[in-house]
């Protein structure tokens, strides 16, 4: 599907604003592009990067939460790959969020010729953020990559410790295997010059995307998008 955000039943795609109009043209005229992967933890730009993504015209694909029957007690990562995400890959073009970063070794296996980004932060800046937006709340989705530890609250020490185990770990396989990655350091690299330049794309009008901060969150004009969205979208 050419555009999946204007589907009702299209859940995890980010929903049109001006950021999609943006990058309608593109979308209707420029076909078979590389599939890009953000493999960066949550809270590490990657919305803004998602939006950016949409403007140059990519179907994006974002969070995707596992079924409750799915947990690491009862099924290896592979299993929750091949029956649950993998279909996804087919209908989108970029891909972000949880659970896309954990599954780098299997993307990069199926898509060896796709772009893919490494977004970070500082330490203490992400737990901070994570804290903020998730804190509080046992998330199950993390349970996958935070040792079964689904709330960042009272878990600093575990949480930070998977943070820089995953940065390091990607770079250390895309090195070993002779891949191309970009790394994009937040906020410092989040620009239209190094994020075109490595997909190989004419830069487009207008300014990089910032978005999703919890000042954004809290403004009545994203609390009526986000009930827009629950109205249209079934759920």
């Amino acid at each position: 599907m050419l555009l999946p955000e204007l589907s009702r039943d299209n859940q995890h795609g980010m929903a049109p604003t001006t950021y999609f109009f943006r990058g309608l043209f593109r979308r209707l005229t420029i076909r078979n592009r590389n599939k890009v992967f953000v493999l960066g933890f949550h809270k590490t730009g990657t919305t803004s990067l998602a939006k950016a993504l949409v403007v140059l015209g990519y179907r994006v694909c974002g969070f995707v939460n596992p079924p409750t029957n799915y947990t690491p007690e009862t099924h290896t990562r592979e299993e929750l790959f091949e029956a649950i995400y993998k279909p996804f890959l087919d209908k989108y073009d970029m891909f972000e969020d949880t659970p896309w970063f954990i599954f780098y070794r299997e993307l990069l296996e199926l898509y060896p010729d796709a772009k893919f980004i490494l977004t970070k932060r500082s330490v203490d800046g992400w737990y901070k953020s994570v804290l903020n937006h998730f804190g509080g709340y046992d998330r199950k989705s993390y349970h996958w990559i935070y040792d079964g530890e689904g709330d960042p609250e009272g878990n600093k020490e575990l949480y930070i410790k998977k943070y820089t185990e995953h940065n390091r770990d990607v770079i250390e396989y895309f090195k070993k295997n002779n891949k191309e990655l970009l790394v994009m350091n937040m906020p410092e690299d989040f620009n239209w010059d190094i994020l075109c330049d490595f997909l190989g794309c004419s830069k487009p009008f207008g300014d990089f995307p910032h978005a999703n901060s919890v000042a954004e969150r809290l403004t009545i004009k994203r609390k009526l998008k986000d009930f827009i969205k629950k109205k249209y979208y079934r759920v």
